[in-house]
């Protein structure tokens, strides 16, 4: 048994979404001085900060091997990823949840076997006999009161009940305080690794919140589920593109055909498709990739320290975040990752929203900072272009926060670092409003809120349709022979 305490960081064929990626993409409370607001707004998640108490994690991450079973890796690469992905979550959270880990060995063979479709015998692990492991090593953590427990199984021998490289096991305090199990994940890293840990480990994260109302309490041990992507790249029955991107406003995207992102060449949805987070495509964020400055034209490697989370999942991690919900449909309202100023904006979504169509359980929509670019050992909420770079993101969220989406309908959302260009992002025929993002070199990155209905709202919709219909002819035009 070893013990390390961890609350700083420590450290070929294009899929669906890479298609839509390559062609699209490549053509609260402090008000700032010109942020303007309705009196109907109001702080849907206070500043926290002077309050804030970091959740406290006792993390046990057991290697179960078996005699007579090659490993996958050695115990300490095991225990190596574990501390730099769960130092990666620290550092995307900026301290608000810290890990204290302590390493196990468990040489236990697996109690169940299956004929594999070629004949040849299976060893697995049942779920059952590896929540038992789990549950006596669990008792050797030196959990104190205030904090929380976490078993990580990586199984480096054998195989598992389930098919797949992760589980997470939701559970939480009041669950294991009547005779339950603690929660729980487990990964195959005999086959698997790297953000699949800070993947798994993503849906048992959570504060403790109380609330008079059960469905907006929040635990840990019930954490975020996966995120989605909605997105207007359109195929027919053969399987042909027939549309790359579009902007229109949200009801006219549906009814158009736009709908939630695809698993290649299937009709079931890809729950993991979103490219912001570890939650949706949890192999986006690795050391080897690389980013081009827009402002220096500088190659970095940037990958590592990046949010790991996407910013609609930090509001529901962190309330030091602050979220203003209202329901303007004029003003312009700058978004920033410091903790003294609003970080994103919401919206509630009318029971009969369009976007429910696809998202049934949908309830709020919700304007956010990503972080596209930033510079090694630059803090989030750096105001230096030249290090950090971002793009306004929209989302839809449900579950108190716990499900997320990212609605990708725009295909010219980057920030305009020289001021003098917005972009739309977003229209929406029922809230009224549409929505453009761009950069004020005193207020920073920020979403600005115009009526559908004015002269403006219109101009600027127009606009944008024009701008991408004449992209996406240019991207279905066949090429020529002498084309590359």
């Amino acid at each position: 048994m070893r013990q390390t305490t961890q609350s700083k960081k420590t450290l070929p064929d294009l899929s669906r979404r890479e298609v839509l990626a390559a062609a699209c993409l490549g053509a609260l409370s402090a008000l700032l001085s010109g942020d303007t607001s309705q009196p109907s707004a109001e702080q849907c998640q206070d500043h926290e900060k002077d309050s804030f108490q970091p959740v406290v994690v006792r993390l046990g991450v057991v290697a179960l091997n078996a005699a007579g079973f090659e490993p996958g890796k050695s115990n300490e690469e095991i225990y190596e990823e574990v501390r730099v992905h769960t130092g990666r979550i620290t550092h995307t959270t900026r301290d608000a949840y810290q890990f204290h880990i302590t390493e196990f060995v468990c040489n236990t063979a697996p109690d169940s076997t299956r004929t594999k479709e070629d004949g040849t015998v299976e060893y697995y692990y049942s779920n059952d006999q590896i929540k038992k492991i789990a549950e006596e090593y669990r008792e050797q953590l030196d959990v104190q009161d205030g904090e929380h427990s976490l078993m990580l199984m990586a199984v480096n021998t054998a195989g598992v009940e389930n098919d797949v490289l992760g589980l997470a096991f939701q559970s939480t305090d009041e669950d294991k305080a009547k005779g339950g199990n603690g929660p729980m994940v487990l990964v195959l890293s005999n086959k698997t690794g790297g953000n699949v840990y800070s993947h798994e480990i993503g849906h048992v994260l959570s504060r403790d919140e109380k609330n008079d109302d059960p469905s907006k309490e929040k635990q840990f041990g019930k954490g975020m589920g996966h995120e989605m992507v909605m997105d207007c790249l359109i195929t027919d029955a053969e399987g042909n593109i027939t549309q790359y991107c579009a902007v229109d406003t949200i009801q006219q995207l549906l009814a158009m055909g736009c709908g939630l992102s695809k698993r290649d060449k299937s009709d079931a949805v890809n729950e993991y498709a979103s490219p912001v987070t570890g939650m949706g495509n949890s192999t986006v964020y690795t050391d080897a990739d690389t980013k081009v400055s827009q402002i220096t034209n500088e190659v970095t490697a940037t990958e590592e320290h990046k949010p790991i989370y996407s910013p609609a999942e930090l509001t529901f991690l962190d309330s030091r975040h602050q979220v203003e919900c209202t329901t303007s449909t004029d003003g312009r309202y700058p978004l920033s990752y410091d903790f003294t100023k609003r970080f994103a904006l919401a919206y509630s979504l009318p029971n009969d929203h369009a976007l429910k169509t696809i998202l049934p359980k949908a309830d709020t929509l919700v304007f956010a900072p990503i972080i596209e670019y930033i510079d090694k050992d630059t803090p989030f909420d750096s105001t230096d272009p030249d290090a950090v770079q971002r793009r306004i993101g929209v989302f839809a969220t449900w579950d108190n926060g716990r499900g997320t989406a990212l609605l990708d309908v725009s295909l010219f959302n980057k920030i305009d670092y020289s001021g003098e260009k917005e972009n739309v992002i977003y229209a929406d025929e029922q809230l009224g409003f549409v929505a453009v993002s761009g950069y004020d070199k005193t207020d920073g990155e920020y979403v600005r809120i115009v009526s559908l209905s004015s002269q403006e709202g219109t101009a600027l919709l127009d606009e944008a349709r024009t701008r991408t219909a004449e992209r996406n002819q240019l991207l279905l035009k066949p090429k020529q022979p002498n084309e590359r």
